[in-house]
């Protein structure tokens, strides 16, 4: 007679890491609608500069994200956050499609392999999100993205990039872009090589899809002023952290939960039900609002007037301009495609050591949840990749474990959020 078998318990240090326990798939096999977020690794660190380490970062990121375990499917009960006091990822289906196939420093042999990955998530309508690697992996990714936005206009997991109108900030199988990070990455080339990691957004730029740059977090003494000259030239929208951190300050003076009005802003536990949602990849996306200032060198002025936005990333009241930081994203256009590149050196480095080229005076880990809230209820985001993250360099292996925690609240406020049932 058989003995009963005994429960798994299934702890965090047991079994193969793939990302939070999402079921393995090989991209091939990858079926349209059996996702909703496709986690795909590139480990590639060739175009770095300075210390090279990335390579490691998907395999520990992946490593750490079993903390982060969901049952993933359609019975996926989703994550409570107790600050938020919501529910998230609820019926949110994950798949690990693995890793890029980097062959040293052939570049074209990269390309293949990541377009192979993309291409099955883009194609089977999942988001892809992307765990590098250094920074020069985002242009391959978003070159990925050429195909499938040339056939936004027609039905099927392209539709999800499709705009109204055309032209640069209107859609129209645009793929706008927000960048988290201490720098620019706009340089030409370095020594006539044009796919270091200095100069993914430069690459990026030059496609033609590839609509407004907004980043966030800019700072520290090796900008380069042709490369900056360069970015305002195009439009991009730069933010450095001097901007961002005085609005920072503004936003914390406003009471939580607050609007315009002064009453409670719509969506708070205050004012929402258990149906409320957050637009994004499932929800929908922040109304028109007035346009938001711009300052010199093409920056958003952190005190104009903004589009409709999100208190900590509940669904906007029309008109809204409560948030000092919304004018940041006044370059996105609402509703429309928005692909997420998290450099994890636009966080400070005493949140996150472990990366190649940190930068002090950073960002917050409450910051950044806040630009990818905002960000989520502003636009649909298609894509999300967190770079730079360094294991050699990562003392406790605690940035890898911030990482994947932001790939998790990346997808989860991406994916909307349910109130509180007791709410």
């Amino acid at each position: 007679m058989q003995a009963p078998q005994q429960p798994r318990a299934g702890m965090p240090f047991t079994g193969i890491a793939t990302f939070a326990r999402a079921p393995y798939v090989p991209p091939e096999v990858l079926q349209p609608g059996q996702a909703d977020f496709a986690v795909i690794g590139v480990p590639f660190d060739a175009a770095v500069g300075f210390r090279p380490g990335q390579r490691l970062a998907p395999r520990a990121i992946r490593d750490l994200s079993t903390r982060y375990a969901l049952p993933w499917g359609p019975d996926n009960p989703g994550y409570w956050d107790i600050q938020d006091d919501r529910w998230y990822l609820k019926g949110c289906r994950l798949v690990d499609l693995g890793d890029a196939d980097p062959l040293y420093t052939d570049l074209e042999h990269l390309d293949r392999s990541v377009a192979a990955l993309v291409g099955a998530a883009l194609r089977a309508g999942a988001v892809p999100v992307v765990l590098g690697g250094d920074h020069s992996i985002t242009y391959p990714v978003l070159r990925a993205y050429g195909e499938l936005l040339q056939a936004a206009a027609g039905p099927g997991p392209a539709a999800r990039f499709g705009g109204e109108g055309g032209g640069q900030g209107s859609g129209g199988g645009r793929l706008h872009v927000l960048q988290i990070d201490a720098h620019l990455d706009f340089s030409a080339d370095v020594a006539g090589f044009l796919r270091s990691n200095s100069s993914p957004f430069r690459r990026a730029a030059e496609l033609p899809y590839v609509g407004t740059i907004t980043v966030i977090g800019v700072r520290g003494i090796r900008t380069s002023p042709e490369a900056y000259a360069a970015a305002v030239r195009r439009g991009n929208r730069i933010v450095t952290m001097g901007e961002w951190r005085a609005a920072w300050a503004r936003r914390a003076a406003i009471p939580a939960g607050v609007g315009p009005s002064g009453g409670p802003h719509p969506g708070t536990a205050a004012d929402s039900g258990a149906g409320a949602r957050v637009g994004g990849a499932t929800g929908s996306g922040a109304g028109a609002g007035p346009a938001g200032g711009t300052g010199s060198h093409g920056r958003t002025s952190p005190g104009g007037g903004g589009p409709a936005g999100s208190r900590l990333g509940w669904p906007p009241a029309p008109g809204d301009d409560a948030n000092p930081l919304v004018p940041f994203l006044a370059a996105i256009p609402p509703g429309e495609p928005l692909y997420i590149s998290l450099d994890i050196d636009g966080l400070d480095p005493a949140v996150a050591p472990g990366t190649s080229s940190p930068e002090p005076g950073g960002l917050t880990y409450e910051e950044v949840r806040e630009i990818l809230r905002l960000a989520a209820s502003r636009a649909r985001v298609v894509g999300i990749d967190i770079v730079e993250v360094n294991p050699y360099l990562d003392p406790a292996g605690m940035t890898a474990l911030l990482a994947a925690r932001l790939a998790i609240e990346a997808m989860a406020f991406s994916h909307g959020a349910l109130a509180s049932p007791g709410s």
